[in-house]
């Protein structure tokens, strides 16, 4: 009897010794937040954000199905970029606890960052590359460069921010895979000590018994 009563308390002081540390990590799991969303959570709200873009660009390959080149484009996006995002998104829904999970969503949307950026920067060049003939002045210079001018302001400026909150996503990826890399580990660490705690009182009831 008195050998059970210590092995509680032994089990007690354990519990309340790792209790700061395990408060700790839920309080910096609280602070660690992607735009006001609680890090656990930031997966879903980036994958509704990966499912509207994934619309638009449905919208735009549908759009543009009259122009070869740039529906090629738009499809690249579509296949290479936004649909692996969704399937991640899709399958992180379906299996949240896994470990797995927060990995395929980081690995998944770096590789898919890479396409997205290739196509930005060729369209980039492209519009910066409007340009008139200096030597051949004409009428229709000026809407020229409010085209120009216009693309840069709706689709330079605007992808570019999207491209820096991409990485930034990926980022916040990395983080919660750490952060669940870390809390199963806890958990494992958790655990062990309660079977060694359970196998040394089974050994000292026995010993007891035998005595």
């Amino acid at each position: 009897m008195d050998n059970y009563q210590q092995q509680n308390q032994i089990q007690q002081q354990a519990h309340y010794t790792n209790l700061p540390s395990q408060q700790n990590f839920v309080i910096k799991r609280q602070i660690y937040c992607c735009c006001c969303v609680e890090l656990k959570q930031s997966p879903y709200a980036i994958g509704i954000l990966d499912i509207l873009y994934f619309i638009a660009m449905i919208i735009i390959a549908v759009n543009l199905k009259s122009t070869d080149e740039q529906n090629s484009l738009a499809l690249a996006n579509l296949l290479a970029g936004s649909l692996p995002r969704v399937l991640a998104f899709i399958y992180f829904a379906i299996y949240p606890t896994s470990i797995k999970a927060p990995s395929i969503l980081l690995w998944v949307r770096i590789a898919s960052c890479i396409p997205i950026t290739v196509i930005y920067i060729y369209f980039s060049v492209l519009i910066f590359s409007i340009h008139t003939n200096p030597d051949k002045p004409d009428e229709s210079d000026g809407l020229v460069y409010f085209v120009k001018y216009l693309l840069i302001t709706i689709y330079v400026v605007p992808q570019a921010i999207a491209l820096s909150l991409d990485y930034y996503y990926c980022y916040v990826l990395k983080r919660l895979r750490n952060e669940v890399i870390q809390e199963r580990i806890q958990q494992s660490g958790l655990s062990q000590g309660q079977i060694q705690s359970q196998h040394q009182h089974q050994y000292s009831s026995l010993g007891n018994n035998i005595v």
